[in-house]
């Protein structure tokens, strides 16, 4: 059989299939290997086609779940929002079939993009978040390869959340603080958005894309008002299981920190070295490992503190 492109006619390859469907919401457990139940969703754009024969079996696994199909790069899924265990399931199911159709994400500045469920962090939780962000940023950074650092669909959102932050003060309302972060304002001088009548427009049309801000940055905030997400665009293109399923745990992780601390923990926890503030945030001796794994794989000249090299092998 020969190679099916993305622009194949059987209904999963047509662009735009599966496109505008209402999410379906996976309610996981918590499990080991994922320990949070917040809700994760991922953008797996891969570079080349498949058989006709697994074409039709990657539709069984896209239509279980209730996937999305879009045409970027050769085409790309994306997955249901999922917590727990369910975020494991489907990841795992997803990527055994790209193996099994030799499916790749290599090539084209594939990229995979991991959206993180945030309608729980209110504006202040968001203000932690962002505190967060720019302490490990860097951190995040060394866990992808260098050819993806480089990459201007997820240039580093540092720079960016560091203005943010020179705009507040204690008696700055997060409110129109955030909305004028993502938003700016209009030719009046009025933040865009800030009426309730403009933002349930926005939520309605679930828009993403309106910010003033650019899209492109690792960290993109511009869904958070419409789809209730924000998006982590730095992890280059993936369709090895554990790699996503991990990396979505610690986005999950990093969130899940911010919705629950106050800001004295946040100003605690960013007195650690970037590299320990991640280890903190991480759920699990086995995720620890993976990530300390992950920072060498792709920093082999990088040397890791005596502790944590102790710690971790």
């Amino acid at each position: 059989m020969g190679i099916v492109p993305w622009s194949y006619t059987p209904p999963m390859w047509i662009p735009g299939y599966r496109d505008n469907l209402e999410p379906t919401f996976w309610d996981g457990t918590a499990c080991p290997q994922n320990p949070t139940v917040r809700y994760l969703g991922a953008e797996i754009e891969v570079a080349n086609g498949t058989t006709v024969e697994h074409a039709k079996n990657l539709d069984k696994v896209i239509t279980k779940w209730h996937a999305l199909v879009h045409g970027d790069c050769a085409f790309e899924v994306c997955t249901a929002p999922a917590g727990g265990h369910l975020w494991v399931d489907q990841i795992t199911e997803l990527c055994t079939i790209f193996h099994a159709a030799k499916i790749s994400a290599s090539g084209y500045d594939c990229g995979c993009h991991v959206h993180v469920d945030a309608r729980d962090l209110c504006v202040f939780a968001i203000e932690r978040l962002v505190r967060l962000l720019v302490h490990i940023e860097p951190i995040l950074f060394m866990m992808v390869p260098a050819a993806r650092r480089g990459n201007t669909y997820c240039a580093p959102t540092t720079f960016l959340l560091q203005s943010w932050l020179a705009r507040l003060s204690p008696t700055t309302p997060r409110k129109e603080w955030l909305l004028e972060c993502i938003y700016g304002r209009n030719e009046k001088g009025i933040i865009r958005y800030h009426d309730e009548a403009a933002m349930r427009e926005l939520k309605k049309n679930k828009t993403k894309h309106c910010g003033i801000i650019p899209r492109f940055h690792a960290f993109n905030f511009q869904p958070y008002y419409g789809h209730g997400t924000i998006e982590c665009r730095l992890l280059n293109g993936c369709t090895n299981a554990t790699r996503l399923i991990n990396w979505g745990v610690l986005l999950a992780a990093i969130f899940d920190y911010a919705k629950n601390s106050c800001k004295d923990d946040i100003a605690r926890i960013v007195t650690h070295s970037r590299l320990r503030t991640v280890l903190v945030l991480s759920p699990s001796p086995a995720h620890r490992r993976w990530i300390v794994q992950t920072i060498r794989t792709h920093n082999p000249r990088v040397q890791l503190s005596k502790e944590i090299a102790k710690v971790y092998g």
